[in-house]
Parts: structure tokens; C-alpha cells; sequence
């Protein structure tokens, strides 16, 4: 969503396909509850899946990211898709912290399906 945005916002957890983002002030949640929809489609559509079904901002510490040049995302053999770069590191974390833990819970899906 730019760089002005991922300064104020930072995904924290994803959790039954609910992403809870901390942002740095009551306003910057609120300006972003107006975006939510907006932002969850292009989410789904970065990372190729409907991983997101809706969005929880909570006013919290939002952690200055190191500066970092922008570049792939390293992520296992167990991720679903590929990422797209994405310049702040601390969302490009995190993000690929939601595609394995999505990824992982496949996995056991397929082998509690597999074991009936």
C-alpha cells in the first residue's frame, strides 16, 4: 500500500484468515478501516490466494524497519507462491511468515484428509 502506510502499519498475526495489523495512532486505524476491503484484494491478489478474509487494526507499537534495498523474498519449500518484492522488510517478514504458516496448514490439512 506504499511506504507512508507500512511506516504507520504492521501486520502482527494471521490468525483463521484474519490479519491483525497494529498501527501507530488511533487515526492512521482509522483512515485504514476505510481502506480495509481494499487493501485485503490486493493482499489476496499479491499473494495469489484468498489467505485474508478480514482485516483487524488495533492502535499498538508499530517497529521502524531497518532500511534495506528491496529484493526477492527467501521462502522455504513449503510456501504456496512466490512473493513479489516488497521494500520494507519488516512486511516483507511478515507476509512470509503468513504464506508458510498457510502453507503449513495445508500440509496437515492434506494429511488428516489422507489418513480418513
Amino acid at each position: 500500500m506504499g511506504a507512508a502506510i507500512a511506516r504507520r502499519a504492521q501486520p502482527t498475526q494471521l490468525r483463521n484468515g484474519v490479519l491483525f495489523v497494529a498501527t501507530a495512532t488511533h487515526s492512521w486505524m482509522q483512515e485504514l478501516q476505510f481502506m480495509k476491503e481494499t487493501i485485503r484484494e490486493k493482499l489476496n491478489v499479491r499473494l495469489g490466494a484468498e489467505v485474508v478474509r478480514d482485516i483487524f487494526f488495533v492502535s499498538g507499537t508499530v517497529e521502524a524497519a531497518a532500511p534495506d534495498e528491496p529484493g526477492e523474498l527467501p521462502l522455504s519449500g513449503r510456501a504456496l507462491v512466490s512473493l513479489p518484492p516488497i521494500a520494507d522488510p519488516g512486511l516483507s517478514a511478515a507476509f512470509t511468515r503468513v504464506v508458510e504458516a498457510r502453507a503449513q496448514r495445508l500440509a496437515r490439512s492434506r494429511r488428516v484428509t489422507q489418513k480418513r
